[in-house]
């Protein structure tokens, strides 16, 4: 569920999902190997579910809790930690978040802050420079939720669907 509010402003619209590669299948029961393994291996693993987006800021709601460099329910930049979805990483061939449009992928190369939600399922970056509206692919790799477990499937391909936040003029 998304809350509307202080978190997530009426004036940004939910895009729609696209994936890269299609689900896996339903699996039959688990196998002998596959109960004896720990419990991480055993989980579901995470996925994108939605994404906000304005001109200046995108948000990012996963199925579950992420792995974070920030506290949950705080906003700033985080860099170290390997797989969180808050982190911050310059160099485009490290970066968590990335993609095959030139200014949509320029505008993430100069984030300003990144804000968690309470129970660290979604972030939101916010952009130094902002992008026109339109439709833009974002490959999101490598992060992970707080068990280990990566996306589902990873890397995980999604449409932000970026709308005009502007006051009718």
């Amino acid at each position: 569920m998304i809350r509307v509010g202080r978190t997530f402003p009426m004036a940004l619209a939910i895009a729609t999902l696209s994936r890269a590669t299609s689900a896996a299948p339903d699996r039959a029961a688990p196998s002998a190997d596959a109960a004896s393994a720990p419990p991480s291996a055993r989980a579901a693993r995470p996925r994108v579910t939605t994404t906000i987006a304005s001109e200046s800021s995108v948000t990012v709601v996963y199925s579950r809790p992420m792995r974070h460099t920030l506290g949950c329910g705080t906003k700033g930049f985080g860099a170290g930690r390997a797989g969180t979805i808050d982190g911050y990483e310059t160099n485009v061939s490290s970066r968590y978040y990335t993609s095959t449009d030139p200014d949509f992928d320029e505008m993430w190369s100069a984030a300003w802050e990144a804000s968690l939600n309470g129970d660290c399922s979604a972030v939101t970056f916010t952009f130094v420079h902002g992008t026109a509206p339109g439709s833009y692919p974002l490959q999101i790799a490598r992060v992970q939720d707080e068990s280990g477990n990566s996306l589902e499937p990873d890397p995980t391909t999604v449409t932000v669907t970026v709308v005009d936040s502007a006051p009718p003029g």
